[in-house]
């Protein structure tokens, strides 16, 4: 069969089921291990703070007496409903693996010291171990919907060499885990698509599971779940053997919805609203209707400082302290910190004027999203920046993001159902990372794979058309 280049393309379902060489996978394999290495060895060793002391203390009630709870062992095990189970039980399952992590005091859960350094180290390296594998999912995605082995090492290359993407992987957070689980759901989606239809029944329950687990790691991904349906009733119209298309549809929903559901029925009886964490939802959206009133000042200084790298450094020399001190974490009138504010001093005097925490934090809920909706053109011009923002998780954003939009464009008239399938998880985070975002770029990891997965569709092509291009200028 003919090999066909360029991101527009891409391959039938048949060229997709050819067997990537096995010297290509080994040696995927090399480089994913080799990634681990170096980012596990070099990876900052701070104490936990804040939100990784929250997942710690999760994780060691799981391990120890089998209850998701952020109280001391002393203490009974109230059900904790701030954070999402689906990382701790992680970083409790994988206690097997290290002696000094299995036996983790308390202390080191609640306030870490010094002597802690040495059962951290485990946890630590999971999050190299996410990046790794990741990009060996990456690899066959870009596989499956090229049938090329560049654009298959392109991916891989662009996660695990990800400098910037992996800065944070020092910090016991959730972040990595979902981007290991949006790579997963991606190739999930991708392989499905491609296989027979004994294999794809198996493999959208594989599906509605990631993206279970992803919604019980980022809860932000719980309104995937409607766009799924969508997506589902899509494909059941289109479909040729339209009851295998209701059967996997339904498979793929019930997997997704049905653990999501449970633990939801679960924060109800505990903290008395069905939700996947409580509170959180509500200081994001104080923290970003803040954000929404921002001066035409405020917004020029925000389009610099959240430039990567240098940007925060231009925009001290462009604007005033009264200006930047709002994009930092320390001063009290930080965009940050005072929605925080905010947001705790309506909830006290919700409170304190008779309503349960439940009834106050969905009182803050419709009150701030009808202050988001009376100025929509605003929001969207916020939206546009922390769009923009999120991006810079990518060490090579000025190469994929274009990659990305090249291939979308040239895939809009197609039957490219592998390379929507392939994008869609990070299209999803990016724009719900730019509707809802509150400046925190690590939240958009879950977009990396769509963007190595395009660039390995678009680079290659990219490559090929510039090398015919100067053979042609050199032998005229």
């Amino acid at each position: 069969m003919t090999q066909q280049s360029g991101p527009s393309r891409l391959a039938a379902p048949d060229r997709a089921r050819e067997a990537l060489p096995w010297r290509s996978a080994v040696l995927a394999i090399v480089i994913a291990v080799a990634g681990f290495a170096g980012l596990a060895s070099t990876a900052k060793h701070e104490l936990p703070v804040t939100d990784e002391t929250e997942y710690l203390r999760a994780a060691h009630n799981l391990r120890g007496r089998l209850a998701f709870s952020g109280q001391p062992p002393d203490a009974a095990p109230i059900p904790m409903t701030e954070r999402e189970p689906a990382y701790p039980a992680v970083l409790a399952a994988v206690s097997v693996l290290d002696p000094a992590w299995a036996s983790l005091p308390w202390h080191c859960a609640d306030a870490p010291t010094q002597d802690c350094r040495p059962a951290f180290r485990v946890p630590r390296a999971l999050n190299s171990a996410f990046i790794a594998l990741a990009a060996l999912l990456c690899f066959r995605i870009a596989w499956l919907a090229s049938g090329r082995q560049a654009a298959a090492f392109v991916a891989l290359l662009v996660v695990v060499a990800n400098v910037e993407a992996a800065r944070w992987r020092g910090q016991i957070l959730s972040d990595y885990f979902a981007l290991f689980l949006a790579a997963l759901l991606s190739w999930a989606l991708v392989e499905a698509a491609v296989a027979r239809p004994r294999a794809r029944i198996a493999l959208l329950a594989a599906a509605g599971t990631a993206l279970c687990v992803l919604i019980l790691t980022k809860a932000i991904f719980l309104y995937a779940l409607p766009v799924a349906a969508l997506a589902c009733a899509f494909w059941i119209w289109r479909a040729k053997a339209r009851l295998g298309a209701v059967a996997g549809a339904a498979l793929l929903l019930a997997c997704a919805a049905t653990p999501v559901g449970a633990w939801m029925a679960r924060n109800h009886a505990a903290y008395g609203a069905p939700v996947v964490t409580s509170m959180r939802g509500s200081v994001v959206l104080s923290i970003r209707a803040l954000y929404n009133t921002m001066t035409w000042e405020e917004y020029r200084c925000a389009a610099l400082w959240f430039i990567r790298g240098a940007g925060d450094n231009w925009a001290r020399l462009l604007f005033p302290p009264a200006v930047t001190d709002r994009f930092g974490d320390k001063s009290p009138q930080a965009f940050y910190v005072l929605g925080h504010d905010v947001h705790y001093g309506k909830m006290k005097v919700l409170t304190n004027g008779g309503l349960s925490a439940p009834e106050a934090e969905a009182r803050i809920m419709r009150d701030t999203l009808a202050e988001i909706l009376a100025d929509l053109p605003k929001h969207a011009a916020v939206s546009v920046l922390f769009f923009y923002r999120g991006l810079f998780i990518d060490e090579f954003i000025v190469l994929t993001f274009p990659a990305l939009l090249v291939v979308l464009w040239r895939s809009r008239r197609r039957d490219q159902a592998t390379t929507w399938l392939a994008l869609a998880v990070g299209i999803y985070a990016a724009l719900i990372h730019g509707a809802v975002a509150i400046g925190i770029s690590r939240f958009l990891l879950p977009a990396l794979p769509a963007l190595a997965v395009a660039a390995g569709l678009a680079w290659p092509g990219w490559a090929a058309a510039a090398w015919s291009s100067i053979r042609r200028r050199t032998h005229r």
